[in-house]
């Protein structure tokens, strides 16, 4: 039988379907390291946003920790103006969570264009949609 996709992954396809964004699904990249980093979704550029390639992310500090490092790999290895999205499932974790991750969280948003906590896709998808 097929694997079904993990619920956090389900649920952002979804929303990104429901919201009519046209994505890719998977795209694995080489990092400088030589690392391969995977993005689940990948929203190609269109004449008014560059490449955005999206990150999904859990409140442990093994899925923090990979995050941050894909993010700080791969930085010279696509084209300058690429944007990298790390959607947070805030849903996993205390409500405290990201007070316990702050120094991680500090690290992706170092790395990252946008670090979006679940609860706030709303505001980004006008951006990812264009």
């Amino acid at each position: 039988p097929a694997a079904t996709a993990p619920p956090f992954h389900q649920e952002v396809r979804s929303w990104l379907e429901d919201c009519e964004i046209h994505y890719k699904l998977a795209t694995t990249i080489a990092g400088r390291s030589g690392s391969r980093h995977s993005f689940p979704f990948k929203i190609p550029a269109s004449w008014r946003q560059p490449e955005r390639l999206l990150r999904l992310v859990s409140l442990s500090s093994n899925s923090l920790a990979w995050a941050v490092s894909a993010g700080i790999d791969i930085g010279s290895t696509r084209p300058p103006d690429t944007r990298l999205y790390a959607f947070v499932d805030a849903y996993k974790g205390s409500p405290g969570a990201y007070k316990d991750f702050s120094d991680v969280i500090r690290g992706l948003e170092e790395n990252y264009d946008r670090v979006v906590p679940w609860s706030e896709r709303e505001s980004v998808r006008e951006e990812l949609a264009a």
